[in-house]
């Protein structure tokens, strides 16, 4: 996966709604915040999805493209998990009708 040493923060989602995609960026945001006091912090993104672009972009732009991790959608997510510090569920309430 190319990660390095230091605490890994994950996130494990399809990236195919709006809602979801806005929630990941709002998570790298906070990543950006967190990285200026823990250099060697990571973020690992399980999930392809039509929307992942906008989510790669969104890592690129914030300058946190060399400490966010991708992989597409897997059947088991035991070892992401293994490796992981520190999960991040994003949640998405949807609008009632």
């Amino acid at each position: 996966m190319g990660m390095r040493e230091g605490p890994i923060v994950c996130q494990i989602s399809p990236l195919n709604l709006r809602a979801k995609v806005a929630g990941v960026t709002c998570l790298l945001e906070a990543m950006a915040i967190v990285r200026s006091r823990i250099p060697n912090i990571q973020l690992l993104i399980v999930g392809g999805g039509r929307m992942r672009t906008h989510v790669v972009r969104a890592a690129i732009r914030l300058d946190l493209g060399a400490c966010t991790f991708f992989t597409d959608n897997l059947e088991d997510i035991s070892l992401p998990l293994a490796l992981t510090d520190l999960y991040c569920q994003i949640t998405v309430k949807m609008p009632a009708r």
